[in-house]
C-alpha cells in the first residue's frame, strides 16, 4: 500500500509521501487513515448530493471528510512553494491557474482529492484482492510463477527468486498483452473483476425527461452474472483465455473495472503496469501463503464500499523461494 501512495504522491505533488522509506512510522500513513475515514462518508452519502455540501459547511458533521479536505489544501499550497525536476500532475493545473476563473474553474483541493484516491488506494486494494486469491489458490500462484519465472531466464538467464542480474523487471512484462503474459494478464483481470477497487461504478445524470428502460441488463464493475461469466464467483484466471471465443467476448464485454467511454479511468495503463510490475517482481522471488484464520471469505467480509474499495485487516505470508 505504502508503494502506490508514494508513487502517486511523487506523480501529482512532485514527490513522494515517504510512506515506503518510514513504513508510515512517522506519521506519514495518518493520510492514508484520513482517506479512508473520507471514502467511508463519501460511500454512505454520495447517492445525496446536497447532503456532502452539508458536510463540507456545516461545523461538527464533517469528520474526517473535512480533515481530508483540509490535507488536501495543505498539499496544494505545499506544491505551490517548489517546482519539481520533472512536470507533475500540478504542474499543469497550476500552469492554468492564472485562467483558472469563470463557469468552468477547477477545485485545485478537489483536483488533489482525486489525485490523492484515484490511482493509490484504488491499486493497493486491488494487489490485496490478487494476492489472496493467490495465497488460497496454491496451483493457480505455481502456474503464475512458473510463466514468470520463464520471463526473467528469458532475458536474464537467472534461476527463481535471483537477485543478482534481475533486478530489473522485464519489459515484456511491463508491456503485458501478450502471449508471453497471457497467464499474468489473467490473473490481474480476474482480481479486478471479483473485486473491483470501484464496485458500483461512477452515477450518471440523465437528460432532462428521464431515461426509460424496458429491459435492463446492469453492468456493474462488480458483475457476478452468471450469464456472463460462467461460475462467476470463482476465481478462475483460465476464463480469460479457455473458454469458447463467443464466451470469452461476452466476459470481455461486461468486464468494467476501469468503467468505459469519457468516464473510464485516465489512469488506467499505469495501474496495470503498477499491477504487471510488483507482482511479478514479488513473486519471481517470494513464495505467499494465507495466514491462520485468514481466507478469502474474509476478504470479503472485510470490504466495504466506499466509492473506492475499502478493505480491513487481511494476512499472507511472504517467504523467499
Amino acid at each position: 500500500m505504502f508503494l502506490t501512495f508514494d508513487v502517486m504522491g511523487d506523480l501529482a505533488f512532485g514527490k513522494p509521501f515517504g510512506m515506503l522509506e518510514t513504513e508510515g512510522l512517522n506519521g506519514s500513513d495518518m493520510f492514508i487513515k484520513t482517506m479512508h475515514g473520507f471514502s467511508r462518508v463519501v460511500g454512505s452519502v454520495s447517492n445525496v448530493p446536497w447532503f456532502m455540501l452539508l458536510l463540507q459547511w456545516l461545523p461538527g458533521l464533517s469528520g474526517e471528510f473535512g480533515n481530508f479536505e483540509r490535507w488536501c489544501g495543505h498539499m496544494v499550497e505545499k506544491r505551490k512553494q517548489f517546482t519539481p525536476e520533472k512536470p507533475d500532475i500540478f504542474h499543469f493545473l497550476l500552469e492554468a491557474e492564472p485562467q483558472n476563473v469563470g463557469e468552468h474553474h477547477i477545485d485545485l483541493i478537489a483536483e488533489a482529492q482525486l489525485a490523492s484516491v484515484a490511482g493509490s488506494d484504488t491499486t493497493a486494494n486491488t494487489f490485496i484482492n490478487i494476492f489472496t486469491q493467490l495465497a488460497n489458490n496454491p496451483h493457480t500462484l505455481q502456474k503464475l510463477q512458473h510463466e514468470i519465472d520463464a520471463i526473467y531466464n528469458a532475458q536474464y538467464g537467472t534461476d527463481k527468486g535471483s537477485d543478482d542480474k534481475g533486478s530489473d523487471v522485464p519489459e515484456v512484462i511491463l508491456n503485458g498483452n501478450s502471449a508471453a503474459t497471457r497467464y499474468l494478464d489473467a490473473v490481474i483481470n480476474e482480481g479486478l473483476r471479483l473485486n473491483p477497487a470501484v464496485p458500483s461504478g461512477a452515477q450518471r445524470v440523465t437528460t432532462e425527461g428521464g431515461v426509460t428502460i424496458n429491459e435492463l441488463t446492469a453492468l456493474l464493475p462488480q458483475n457476478p452474472d452468471e450469464r456472463s461469466f460462467p461460475e462467476p464467483h470463482k476465481f478462475m484466471p483460465e476464463r480469460w483465455y479457455e473458454l469458447d471465443k463467443e464466451i470469452i467476448m461476452k466476459q470481455k464485454t461486461a468486464f468494467i473495472p476501469f468503467s468505459v467511454g469519457a468516464f473510464g479511468c485516465v489512469g488506467k495503463s499505469l495501474a496495470l503496469l503498477e499491477l504487471r510490475m510488483v507482482t511479478a517482481k514479488i513473486l519471481h522471488k517470494f513464495n505467499v501463503s494465507s495466514a491462520e484464520g485468514n481466507s478469502v471469505e474474509k476478504l470479503y467480509n472485510n470490504s466495504f464500499d466506499g466509492f473506492t474499495l475499502l478493505i480491513g485487516d487481511i494476512e499472507v505470508v511472504f517467504t523467499p523461494r
